[in-house]
This record gives structure tokens, sequence and C-alpha cells, in this order.
């Protein structure tokens, strides 16, 4: 076995970056968001493409090497969770050495990181799709880039929408809401290569 052909590599570099990325395809939530400066979303997005490999991949494995010949698939949620949970408070131990900053965006952040739906999503979905573990963990590896391309274009957009001037009506949700919208009809521009 070889594992995915270098075409099928890039196909998915595409799909989950351009034209399938999980932030704005599936949506979880405004609060992703919501006040990120672009260093500090890069390094979020770094850390979720860290999760998502690492955690594809562990998952995968659990899966198929050990619940599947057991005939526990049914604990296939539950373990996917508890890998999240491990490898979580390992990035968050990473995440918090950055100092007291550093420790403070982890201790609000990595609540919302290990229920998000995004990690969950792409989990599950690698399962069951019956992915092999090449393909599972690219996939992870390639919606966490795509989740870092779109939470630092979220997050550049943020940034130039504290400098303009915006009708009172439009502040806060409302016009986070149009800036992601925006952003997924210019992804879309892209369906045509995957």
């Amino acid at each position: 076995y070889k594992g995915p052909g270098m075409g099928s590599v890039l196909l998915l570099l595409v799909s989950c970056v351009l034209t399938n990325n999980f932030l704005f395809t599936r949506f979880p939530g405004v609060y992703l968001f919501r006040g990120d400066r672009v260093k500090s979303a890069a390094l979020l997005g770094l850390f979720t493409t860290l999760l998502l490999a690492a955690a594809s991949l562990l998952s995968w494995m659990l899966y198929t090497w050990v619940l599947v010949p057991a005939n526990l698939g049914y604990f296939n949620t539950l373990a996917t969770l508890l890998i999240v949970l491990l490898l979580a408070q390992i990035i968050k131990g990473l995440w918090s050495r950055r100092g007291e900053e550093g420790a403070a965006r982890a201790k609000a952040t990595m609540p919302m990181l290990l229920i998000n739906c995004l990690v969950m999503g792409v989990l599950l979905s690698n399962l069951a799709e019956g992915s092999d573990l090449l393909t599972s963990f690219f996939t992870g590896l390639f919606a966490g880039l795509g989740f870092l391309v779109a939470i630092v274009l979220m997050a550049g957009v943020q940034e130039r929408l504290t400098t303009s001037d915006i009708p009172k009506a439009l502040k806060g949700v409302p016009i986070d809401l149009v800036s992601a919208g925006l952003i997924a009809a210019a992804f879309m521009g892209f369906v045509g290569l995957a």
C-alpha cells in the first residue's frame, strides 16, 4: 500500500483550504471571528491545525485498530472526544508558555476549542468516510490549514473594521456575519479547482 497519490493530496489540500473550508461551509459560530488580532488568530489557527492533524491520526488508529476489532465502534464519539481533550491540554500547556497573556488567552480559548464542532466534525467525518490513515491525517492537517487561512483573513478584516466608519446597526455581530459571508462567497470562486 502506497497511500494517497500526490494528485489526491493536492486535491484534498485545495478542497479543505479553499472550496470546502470547514469554517465557512459548516460555520461553527461567530465567536471565532470576534476580537482577534492577526497574530493571535494565526497562533490559534496553528494550534488548531496541530490539534486536528494529531487527533486525526490518533482517532483513526484507535477506531480502526482498537474499537472496530473489539466490536466497540459505538464508542467512537466518546473516544474521539477523549483524544481531543488530551491533545488540547497538551496544546494549552504549550500556549501557556507564551507568558501571562498566552496563559490568559489559552484559558479563554481552550474550552471553545474543546467543544468546537469543527474539530469533532472533521474527526468524525474522517471516520465515517472510511478514510485510510494517511488520508485521515491529511484531511485533518488541511482542514486545520483552512481554519488558519479563514481565521487570519477574518482577523485582518476585524482590524480594518476597527478603523472604519460602520453604521450603528451593523456594529458587532452583524458586520462579522456580513464579512464572513463575503469571504465565503469569495471562496466559492475556487469551486472549479476541486
